[in-house]
């Protein structure tokens, strides 16, 4: 029969053990997930032979703030006074060049509130229910919608990073 002092050390080195293992390998699967995220860059990466492995192309520049993100809308779909579901739209505008960005951002509140009152009215005719809806033509609206309160941004492309029609079950 073990002693509890005798217990003890053996409950005290399995917890050590298990610590250990777990330390070894959570630090090794940072140590991979750092390395997906921040991989070596080219002109370091050295072949098999120790040669430096020379970079053959130039990345091409991303322009990030080409695109206007309005970000996360939720609108209600009623019927019959009762809310039936709710609409999650994440969308962002491609209007064609940095300097429209720039200028769409500006004034990005009063733009936001043109797609806000665009989705409520959408909601209203009913086009987020059943079999007749289509992403194209509500992308379609609110960049009519867009133009028609700001001539200036053009004929820029309205799109969906998420859509999410989500029953109300209450």
């Amino acid at each position: 029969m073990m002693t509890p002092a005798q217990n003890w050390n053996r409950t005290g080195l399995w917890l050590g053990g298990s610590l250990l293992a777990g330390l070894a390998l959570g630090y090794a699967a940072g140590n991979d997930a750092i390395q997906r995220l921040y991989p070596a860059s080219p002109a370091a990466v050295t072949t098999e032979e120790g040669n430096t492995a020379a970079a053959t192309e130039e990345p091409t520049p991303v322009q990030p703030d080409r695109y206007v993100e309005f970000g996360q809308f939720v609108v209600p779909v009623l019927r019959a006074g009762q809310t039936t579901a709710f609409i999650l739209a994440d969308i962002t505008l491609d209007p064609g060049s940095v300097e429209n960005a720039a200028r769409i951002r500006s004034s990005l509140p009063r733009y936001r509130d043109v797609i806000l009152r665009t989705l409520y009215a959408e909601a209203g005719k009913g086009v987020f229910e059943g079999p007749n809806f289509n992403p194209d033509r509500l992308g379609d609206h609110l960049g009519k919608a867009l133009v028609a309160a700001a001539p200036e941004i053009g004929d820029g492309k309205v799109m969906f990073q998420r859509l999410l029609l989500q029953n109300n079950t209450r």
